[in-house]
C-alpha cells in the first residue's frame, strides 16, 4: 500500500479513538461538567487538584506528565503534520481526564469542579 493510504487509515483509526474517548467522557456527569467548563476554568481545575492533599498521588503525577508532555516540542506524533499532529495532544487531554474521573474520588472531583466553574 502507498504511504498515504497508511496515513489515512492511521488518521481514520485516531479520529474513531477520539470520538469514542469524547463519548464515553460524555455519559459521565462529571465528564460533561469538566467538558463545559472553558480554557481557564480547565487549568484552574488542575491546579485545584494538584493542591488538594485527599487527591491521590498518581492522579497528581497524570496531571504533571500531561503538562510535560503538552509543553515538550516532541510528541508521539510530530504538530508539523496537519490534523494528526494536534490530535494526539487531544487524545492525550481526553485519555487522562478519563483516568481522572476514576481515580480520584467523586467528593474531591465534585469539589474542584464547583470551585472552578465559579460556583
Amino acid at each position: 500500500m502507498s504511504w498515504y493510504i497508511w496515513l489515512f487509515l492511521a488518521l481514520a483509526a485516531v479520529v474513531l479513538l477520539l470520538g469514542v474517548s469524547l463519548f464515553l467522557l460524555r455519559l459521565n456527569a462529571r465528564g460533561r461538567r469538566f467538558l463545559a467548563l472553558r480554557s481557564r476554568q480547565k487549568l484552574r481545575f488542575a491546579r485545584l487538584l494538584l493542591s488538594d492533599g485527599e487527591v491521590p498521588w498518581f492522579a497528581k503525577a497524570m496531571l504533571i506528565v500531561l503538562v510535560a508532555y503538552l509543553a515538550m516540542p516532541i510528541d508521539l506524533i510530530p504538530d508539523f503534520i496537519p490534523v494528526l499532529g494536534q490530535v494526539d495532544d487531544i487524545l492525550m487531554i481526553v485519555g487522562v481526564v478519563a483516568l481522572l474521573l476514576a481515580i480520584v474520588p467523586a467528593e474531591r472531583l465534585d469539589a474542584a469542579l464547583d470551585i472552578a466553574s465559579g460556583g
